[in-house]
């Protein structure tokens, strides 16, 4: 799974996006105006892994937490 998040993948995902919907567009199968609609739609349909993949990757396992110091009252951050 971790391939398929990958920016090469997504990258090549949007070219072939982009590719389709111009052939669709062409062959009267989506109206020219609806074109910039589904392009949307498909960058946010892929745009999703992007986030999903900083998350997986953000959480602090739980023996993080309990290794981290505790805070000192009125220190700033």
């Amino acid at each position: 799974m971790e391939r398929l998040m990958s920016r090469s993948v997504r990258k090549y995902l949007y070219a072939v996006t982009i590719a389709v919907v111009a052939v669709l567009v062409g062959y009267d199968v989506i109206a020219g105006e609806a074109a910039p609609l589904w392009l949307a739609l498909s960058a946010a349909v892929l745009g999703i892994v992007a986030p999903a993949t900083a998350i997986t990757h953000m959480t602090p396992a739980p023996s993080d937490i309990a290794d981290s110091p505790e805070p000192i009252a009125g220190d700033r951050f």
